[in-house]
């Protein structure tokens, strides 16, 4: 090999390795540094300790410090859920995690991405987010001058009871603490009494008998120890908490090309996390809480799960394409007329229901 030969090729390789050596944020060399303020979901829960916290507090490393973050969950911030769209919609943060069964109040066109009893697995609950993420995403801009930037679910929604459940029909009379519009209506169609209380107080409303049965993912119940004041599981398919990252439209159209671009990768990274870890956990919450075998959570002691029988499913399915639908499309058209036909051209298609307009 010629000197000019072995010149040329010692330069190439040497190239070669500083890319390959290059530090994980030399790509965000292209804006200048900024703050951010964000806000996250709720805290003590897997999603927020081992996904958006750890994404979140290390963007400033993976930025090589440009970008200087300040993340907190909500309740941190002595905020209930339903604050959070009207600050966020303010410019009182940059990015925000938004539960849509918390701002169904005020934003009703949300909940109609995770209506209850549609979804009874994570596959129909993607192909359903899918669906509706564009039409949320014109919605939010429109309304609350917001940006769409992540859509995830947490484990699946069941009910967590105190006394024994052996069909839908023992939920009759039952007061279940729910956490949106559409859940009331479904319980308000099983016979149940739907009451509204705070996550955080739901342990202590369990514990003295002011609710029989309230509504969670298995995971986030066992993470607050809901096994400590309930026995019984009933595999109610109430939907998935769907939740989304958004981002106020003054901060996130403000940003330099290459600032968006870095948070849009790390934010999919997140989004992605968060739907792996709504399949690998769901199951594992439920026999922690049994005491069976649990490779996350923490043991429990409850005696038993009522899973839903195919006849359960179908009389489920009939409410909600019922007056669960109807009422939600009632309510959402106050506010925003095109309710009925954009969910009839999206999720509708994707579960064959059509909402009679």
């Amino acid at each position: 090999m010629s000197s000019r030969t072995t010149r040329a090729f010692l330069l190439a390789l040497a190239g070669g390795l500083a890319v390959a050596l290059a530090p994980a944020g030399a790509g965000a060399q292209d804006f200048k540094p900024f703050k951010l303020n964000a806000v996250g979901n709720v805290m003590g829960v897997p999603q927020f300790t081992e996904v958006e916290k750890p994404i979140f507090e290390g963007l400033k490393e993976k930025s090589n410090g440009r970008i200087e973050v300040r993340f907190r969950g909500f309740h941190e911030l002595g905020m209930k859920g339903d604050e959070m769209i009207r600050l966020a919609s303010r410019g009182n943060f940059d990015i925000v995690a938004l539960l849509a069964g918390y701002i169904s109040g005020d934003a009703p066109f949300f909940i109609g991405i995770d209506i209850p009893g549609l979804a009874p697995t994570l596959e129909d609950a993607r192909k359903q987010s899918d669906a509706y993420r564009d039409v949320l995403d014109k919605y939010l801009q429109e309304k609350f001058n917001l940006t769409l930037l992540a859509v995830w679910p947490n484990p699946l929604q069941i009910l967590w009871c105190r006394d024994p459940v052996n069909s839908l029909d023992d939920l009759k009379g039952k007061r279940i603490r729910v956490h949106s519009t559409a859940l009331a209506a479904l319980v308000k169609g099983i016979g149940g009494v739907y009451v509204s209380i705070p996550f955080a107080e739901v342990y202590t409303a369990m514990q003295r008998g002011v609710a029989d049965c309230a509504a969670t993912s298995t995971v986030a119940g066992n993470a607050q120890k809901w096994y400590e004041v309930t026995n019984h599981f009933v595999t109610l398919p109430l939907g998935w908490a769907t939740t989304t990252h958004v981002a106020y439209k003054g901060f996130w159209d403000g940003l330099e090309p290459g600032a968006r671009e870095f948070l849009k990768k790390e934010i999919s990274r997140m989004e992605q996390a968060l739907w792996d870890l709504a399949r690998d956990r769901g199951e594992d919450g439920l026999n922690c809480s049994l005491g069976k075998e649990c490779k996350y959570g923490t043991k429990g002691a409850m005696k038993s799960v009522y899973r839903l029988t195919s006849a359960d499913l179908a009389r489920v399915r009939d409410i909600v394409s019922g007056s669960v639908l109807s009422d939600w499309a009632a309510d959402c058209a106050k506010t925003y007329q095109p309710c009925a036909k954009q969910w009839n051209d999206t999720i509708g298609k994707v579960v064959g229901i059509s909402i009679k307009q």
